[in-house]
């Protein structure tokens, strides 16, 4: 509730409307305590003012992760993406790293930590199964291996890799 309330104070700034010193002290707030993406997906996917990532979203559940991610998925071709978040848990950036097909694609190694953003300290990686079987198959779970080391060998942490259904 606190984090729609805020995401409200939010929009009516970026409309140019005027916004009390009281607003934005509870928005700075819910900003430096992070704000789920899950309180505020209906807002992200239907404002066109908003780009995506969120900078400062919490990614505290997979939902979370899928709802980020969803804005940009194609439900015809497998789109492998990098979130990046601070210390906190807070994303900082996001991108796609490769584009595949319907049923592969290739993770680019050096394309996922190409340029990563400053203050990123965790990382989780994303893609989609347009056939919506979200079974890891072997390739998944090499990638996923691959990630976790070349993470722990230049300093970011992989939290989690996350399938999600091309639907």
């Amino acid at each position: 509730e606190e984090a729609e309330k805020a995401f409200k104070i939010f929009q009516r700034a970026m409309d140019g409307e005027n916004v009390s010193e009281t607003e934005m002290g509870e928005l700075a707030k819910v900003v430096q305590n992070g704000v789920p993406v899950s309180a505020v997906h209906k807002e992200l996917v239907g404002n066109p003012k908003m780009q995506w990532p969120i900078r400062g979203c919490v990614i505290k559940t997979p939902a979370d992760v899928a709802g980020l991610t969803s804005m940009i998925r194609n439900p015809y071709q497998e789109m492998s993406k990098i979130i990046w978040l601070n210390d906190k848990g807070q994303v900082i950036d996001a991108r796609v790293t490769a584009l595949g097909v319907n049923d592969a694609t290739y993770v680019n190694m050096h394309g996922s930590f190409e340029n990563i953003p400053k203050g990123a300290k965790y990382f989780i990686h994303s893609h989609n199964h347009p056939s919506g079987v979200t079974i890891p198959s072997d390739a998944d779970i090499n990638s996923r291996k691959t990630l976790q080391r070349i993470g722990k060998e230049i300093g970011v942490e992989m939290l989690d890799d996350i399938i999600t259904n091309g639907h």
